[in-house]
């Protein structure tokens, strides 16, 4: 993914905001020296286990709370695990179809949901053994409720209470987010509207990455073109309100001077707060929630080619799918 290099902006993803009366469970405690830390996290990772050391490649991977996964790779292939260690192959994507670009596990383990690059907002929904396509991509849009198709490729998806799907494309510089309630019942989309400016007029914003964390809070990371002239460019993680039925922004909406000035590829959530968002520049970024607390870059070490999706599983280990495989973290992220 390239931005413009007219474009100056920081995506501004902060799991700052204070969450300690959002949920059930308490409020991490973070001690000062850890507030402080902005040294790397060194981190080794090691290749999959049960995958073919044949150098594939692999496009996305997503793992659900209860620790089940779906891996894609580039070869048109969907992977499924049920335990974080076996992976089979269950799916290909049939030639004559739009390739998949990204993938969805279904928390109950019935399907999953794969997005393709088309014209138009493309999905397909398979049964988790993968023998029974339940929605074709060449018959299934993203439409309006008016029955008009989006306009924007599906960018990133997933699947907690309901699917959630995040839309954009450049230059056009626009995109929107998405869910689908009951998607194995129905197949009507609703609009998750997002933010509106200062000045209350609409936005433009290119919808890169959305996650969920295991306490239920939503999160989205966007790009957003502040002006008409589309020289400006402003981020924001937002955090889906249920009583308001709006995207709002966690945490302070300034800057900072700890996260990369370029659009994020993937993000990844578990427990309460705990974020990883992964740039293609700057790599893999770092949080635990709590004020003061700072990102951290995490260096792997052991990792083989270019990361292009993260995911956290429920034992905080740190997922990563590249263009020469897919490989997991060997200590848990802090």
């Amino acid at each position: 993914m390239k931005v413009s290099s007219s474009l100056i902006g920081l995506l501004f993803l902060s799991a700052c905001g204070d969450l300690a009366n959002l949920g059930d469970s308490p409020k991490p405690q973070v001690s000062a020296a850890s507030q402080s830390d902005r040294s790397p996290l060194q981190v080794k990772f090691a290749a999959a286990p049960t995958i073919p050391e044949d150098r594939r490649g692999f496009i996305d991977v997503n793992i659900t709370h209860q620790g089940k996964a779906a891996a894609l790779d580039n070869r048109r292939n969907v992977w499924i695990t049920e335990d974080m260690q076996t992976w089979k192959q269950v799916y290909t994507v049939p030639n004559g179809h739009p390739p998949p670009s990204t993938v969805a596990l279904d928390p109950k383990f019935q399907a999953f949901f794969l997005g393709h690059t088309c014209k138009n907002a493309c999905y397909s929904l398979i049964s988790v053994d993968g023998k029974n396509v339940l929605r074709d991509p060449q018959k299934f849009w993203v439409k309006r409720t008016n029955g008009e198709t989006y306009k924007f490729p599906i960018h990133d998806a997933h699947w907690d209470r309901g699917i959630w799907v995040g839309l954009g494309e450049w230059p056009n510089r626009g995109g929107e987010v998405l869910s689908l309630p009951s998607p194995l019942e129905v197949s009507h989309w609703m609009e998750r509207p997002l933010m509106m400016r200062k000045d209350n007029q609409p936005q433009a914003a290119f919808v890169a990455a959305v996650t969920a964390d295991d306490s239920g809070l939503d999160y989205l990371g966007i790009w957003q073109i502040l002006n008409s002239l589309g020289n400006q460019g402003y981020g924001f993680t937002l955090q889906w309100n249920n009583t308001l039925d709006l995207w709002l922004p966690m945490g302070q909406n300034d800057p900072v001077d700890d996260l990369p000035n370029e659009v994020p590829l993937s993000m990844g959530a578990r427990g309460k707060g705990r974020l990883a968002v992964l740039y293609q520049a700057t790599g893999l970024k770092y949080q635990h929630v709590g004020k003061g607390v700072p990102w951290r870059t995490v260096v792997p070490e052991g990792l083989q080619g270019q990361p292009k999706a993260v995911a956290l599983d429920p034992q905080g280990y740190a997922w990563l799918a590249t263009d020469q495989g897919l490989f997991r973290s060997d200590t848990p992220l802090p």
